[in-house]
């Protein structure tokens, strides 16, 4: 990794951290950071194995974003994919780490979740662009994220049912980390710069 790698945490990082350890057990504050650790290695052992450059990693609130080097559609899959892969596979670990495993199951399939800008968004975006057009390619991946969004929305209306407000909650959270990074979804060609290669992932 470059030596001039910045760090950077936030105050929201530090309340986020407070929060969890009044509202969980220190067992499972471990296990959500722990999980959400692996899953951001995953991410940079993907991003270097691609021949990428981590150029800044931020810990805030909302959990941790990678900026790295421009990449292709395919590396920029491969390295997306990574992250929710490596959370899947603590799975291995969980006869040893239960909780380990149970955050970490649940985190990668969220991060699953195909809207940007979780990584199957990512997924969904570097696989459209790598096989149209530039301009084909924005129109398919608008049309894509409505589509999912749609769901995502009705879904959660039906699971408000079953659990109350609280899925709700979690489609607001959802939607309003999307709506902060509107500009960089609606690009209409496959080309990054250093301000906008941030690839955020949440803890």
């Amino acid at each position: 990794m470059d030596k001039s790698l910045e760090i950077q945490i936030s105050a929201g990082a530090l309340i986020f951290l407070a929060a969890l350890l009044l509202i969980l057990p220190m067992q499972w504050v471990f296990a959500v950071l722990l999980a959400g650790l692996f899953h951001e290695l995953c991410h940079i052992a993907a991003i270097l194995l691609c021949g990428g450059t981590v150029e800044k990693i931020c810990i805030g609130g909302r959990g941790a974003v990678i900026e790295a080097q421009a990449a292709s559609p395919s590396k920029e899959v491969l390295c997306a994919l990574a992250g929710p892969l490596g959370s899947l596979l603590l799975l291995l670990v969980a006869k040893w780490m239960p909780r380990t495993a149970i955050c970490g199951v649940i985190h990668g399939l969220y991060n699953l979740i195909p809207l940007f800008p979780l990584d199957g968004g990512r997924v969904l975006r570097g696989l459209v662009y790598g096989a149209f057009s530039p301009v084909t390619a924005h129109r398919v991946f608008a049309w894509s994220q409505r589509i999912v969004a749609i769901l995502l929305i009705l879904g959660s209306v039906l699971l408000a049912f079953q659990i109350g407000l609280f899925a709700v909650l979690l489609l607001i959270l959802l939607f309003w980390r999307r709506w902060r990074e509107n500009a960089l979804a609606k690009i209409g060609f496959w080309q990054y710069n250093k301000s906008n290669t941030t690839k955020g992932v949440r803890l």
